[in-house]
């Protein structure tokens, strides 16, 4: 079930030599099936932040998730702090040049050698089932594929008015099951020739980093001599990509992300983290920032 709720932030700030109050109207996006939530936010000036994944959570107000009122507070009401919020607050889909230096989704070069993409939120769109990934007209495979009454997606758009250019970032939640597929197109609506540097799917980030990392990779021929390694995340980034056609028993494209071994087991239990690549070609990379986010 895709559900909306709009809500107002405050938060007092020193301005001007006196202590002012200033507000921002925002929009939460929830997907909830039973089983996860998946919440995102969207700000007043078309910020698209990242609000929550993981065990499913009660009707409540969770726009507090997005750290609006925390320092440096929201770029409507303290513009000069911008380059603060976009290094520090969670989006959704972050770009390069915006002052985000933390792993971008999305890099494209235009004719003039600018690299900068500012995406805003333009609206959103609910379907029910599962669209079909499509590359010129043909469907792309391998995919997950779902029927009307067993999945509904979420598609939000975005768009770089200096660029001509938008985003469609595509979620979609099954029925009963805990998990959320994405995807993103980017389309160019200008007649200059725009480079895709990078394009990623999707972008999830945490503000801890209180995970561990398990990959799966055979030692040898043999499939029963794979070894399932784990290492506690640190302050780098690491990378796992898919360059073989399919998986197979001696090479699996998958991270996933529990809780350390010290949680207790309740609570790694609601918050392990699978992210399989399903084709070549596909990467992912983990990378804890200096205020241990991930």
């Amino acid at each position: 079930m895709i559900t909306e709720k709009k809500s107002t932030i405050t938060y007092r700030k020193w301005d001007n030599g006196a202590m002012r109050e200033f507000s921002e109207e925002v929009t939460v996006v929830r997907m909830d099936n039973g089983a996860i939530t998946y919440a995102c936010g969207i700000t007043q000036e078309g910020y698209l932040l990242h609000c929550y994944f993981g065990a499913a959570i009660g009707d409540d107000d969770i726009s507090y998730l997005m750290r609006l009122s925390d320092h440096p507070y929201t770029p409507n009401g303290n513009n000069r702090d911008r380059l603060i919020f976009m290094d520090s607050r969670l989006f959704e889909f972050p770009c390069h040049g915006t002052g985000d230096y933390r792993e971008p989704c999305l890099m494209v070069l235009d004719e003039d050698g600018m690299s900068t993409c500012d995406l805003r939120v333009t609206g959103y769109r609910t379907v029910k089932g599962k669209p079909a990934l499509k590359q010129k007209g043909v469907s792309v495979i391998p995919a997950t594929y779902a029927a009307k009454d067993e999945a509904e997606t979420l598609v939000i758009t975005l768009e770089d008015a200096h660029l001509d250019l938008t985003a469609e970032l595509t979620y979609t939640m099954f029925t009963g099951l805990p998990v959320v597929t994405r995807s993103a197109r980017v389309i160019n609506h200008g007649y200059n020739e725009l480079r895709i540097q990078r394009l990623l799917s999707g972008c999830v980030e945490w503000d801890h980093s209180a995970f561990d990392m398990i990959t799966l990779t055979a030692n040898g021929v043999f499939p029963r001599t794979s070894t399932i390694p784990s290492r506690p995340l640190c302050p780098m980034t690491h990378r796992r990509r898919a360059v073989r056609p399919t998986a197979s028993t001696l090479y699996t494209a998958a991270i996933s992300l529990p809780r350390p071994r010290s949680r207790p087991a309740a609570l790694r239990a609601l918050s392990w983290v699978s992210i399989p690549l399903i084709s070549r070609g596909f990467c992912a990379r983990r990378r804890t920032s200096r205020r241990r986010s991930l």
